[in-house]
Order: C-alpha cells, then sequence, then structure tokens
C-alpha cells in the first residue's frame, strides 16, 4: 500500500490484497490505516488484519472494538480479534 495514496477506493482495494496475501510485512502499514478511521480503507483493513492474523494487531483492533461509534464496525474488529487468537501461530 503506498501510504501517499489519497483516494480511498485505491487504499481499500490495497488493503484487501495484502489482507488476502497474509502479509505479515504490511501488518505495521495497516496498522496506521486503521488509525486514519477513513471509512472505506479502515474497514478494509481492520479485515485485512484479521486475515493476516498477527497479534500485533490486536491493541488496534480492541481500540476500535471498544470505541468506534459505528456498531457495524465494532463488529468487524471483534470478527478480527477473535480469527487472530484463534489463530495457532
Amino acid at each position: 500500500m503506498h501510504r501517499g495514496e489519497k483516494s480511498p477506493d485505491v487504499r481499500a482495494n490495497a488493503a484487501n490484497a495484502l489482507g488476502k496475501l497474509k502479509s505479515t510485512r504490511s501488518v505495521p502499514i495497516l496498522i496506521e490505516e486503521v488509525r486514519t478511521r477513513q471509512e472505506r480503507s479502515y474497514r478494509a483493513a481492520i479485515r485485512a488484519l484479521g486475515w493476516i492474523k498477527d497479534k500485533r494487531a490486536l491493541p488496534v483492533l480492541k481500540d476500535v472494538a471498544e470505541n468506534d461509534p459505528e456498531k457495524w464496525i465494532r463488529k468487524i474488529a471483534k470478527e478480527s480479534i477473535s480469527a487472530i487468537q484463534q489463530s495457532k501461530e
């Protein structure tokens, strides 16, 4: 994901691709994307972190699950947390 990219659609597509590749190298970038709270790319980064199943994402996902004003975003974060916690890695 290119950090200078402004388009939320491009950023969301990049987050989805990184998640499907299960790229652990991308975890810090995806965490940064979650912190931007730009709806489309934010949501995609939350999902991608769950697909990658890297425990480094737990703090930011727990923050979203507990504090996001949108119930459906909190649900996605909880699903990603569950996927990470169930992972054997």
